[in-house]
């Protein structure tokens, strides 16, 4: 099964957010709007062990609040809200959360870049049809509250929180 650490920020005004990750983001009713901290892997290592690798990570860390601004549009469908301040402490956090026991995991070929999915679009169409919705819109937001989990990927596709976290 799989498993992923994510950060769960909790938005004043998510009611665009969530009707344009409605319109076209598949995990839409899967997995609330977050922060992936570290990406979907399979491993045997058991639960409790991981819980206490992710306390251990998170002591250092105490990020006050970080920002959302500005969209970024990818030819393979992904739409991103991107994450401007504080956008340092989560890089750093990535990096701690997979040293140690975490540490194989790492994708390798692609550098962090902390950011909230928004849109998974399967033609170009759709991503067509995103940037004209999007197009003239600005959501500039601050996240001061958000928990951390540790969630294990069902088969079907749902989110299925272990233990949830706070900084």
């Amino acid at each position: 099964m799989k498993k992923s650490i994510l950060l769960i920020p909790k938005f004043k005004n998510i009611e665009f957010i969530e009707s344009i990750r409605k319109k076209y983001d598949p995990l839409y009713n899967k997995v609330p709007p977050h922060i992936t901290l570290v990406f979907p892997f399979e491993t045997n290592i058991e639960n409790n062990i991981i819980i206490k690798h992710i306390e251990s990570s998170l002591k250092h860390f105490q990020i006050v609040h970080f920002s959302l601004d500005g969209f970024s549009y990818f030819k393979n469908g992904y739409v991103f809200w991107n994450v401007i301040e504080g956008r340092d402490a989560l890089v750093k956090m990535n990096k701690q959360l997979y040293s140690g026991i975490l540490a194989p995991f790492k994708r390798t070929t692609i550098q962090y870049n902390p950011h909230i999915t928004i849109a998974n679009c399967s033609a170009s169409t759709q991503l067509h049809q995103i940037k004209n919705d999007l197009e003239n819109t600005s959501i500039y937001e601050i996240c001061t509250d958000f928990s951390i989990i540790f969630e294990e990927i069902q088969s079907n596709g749902d989110s299925k929180v272990i233990k949830s976290f706070k900084l």
